[in-house]
């Protein structure tokens, strides 16, 4: 891997690193890349982020559940990195966007992948998991 540096493989790491210990640890690379997708596409529908991930529609549906409101039995509380909306277009469709704690989230890990290599301390959840 000539074209990449060592440390830019480090503070992907540390972002990922980051992001994990910030959400659950547990999240799966799908989970990740559904978030990644919808900061890059703020009301995009859960179809189309489920079809960018790789997710059948019941998977998509599942995933956002999961990262909104939905109470996450081993965390104790909801994730609440997303919120889903009713499509103003389409009563039977629900779009998704980034929560305020989602959006914080992914500035950090962005802010992580930008800077020099220095490690950033987590947001941590409620519990201090």
């Amino acid at each position: 891997m000539q074209d990449v540096s060592h440390q830019d493989l480090s503070r992907l790491h540390n972002a990922i690193e980051y992001f994990r210990e910030a959400t659950d640890p547990e999240l799966s690379a799908r989970y990740m890349a559904a978030i990644i997708y919808v900061s890059l596409n703020p009301g995009v529908s859960i179809l189309k982020m489920g079809e960018a991930v790789g997710a059948s529609r019941s998977a998509a549906s599942r995933i956002a559940r999961l990262l909104s409101v939905v109470k996450n039995e081993r965390l104790g509380e909801p994730m609440d990195l997303l919120i889903m909306r009713e499509d103003p277009k389409d009563a039977r469709m629900k779009n998704v966007e980034l929560s305020p704690k989602g959006a914080r989230i992914m500035r950090q890990f962005v802010s992580i992948l930008n800077s020099e290599g220095k490690r950033r301390n987590p947001a941590r959840r409620k519990g201090g998991h």
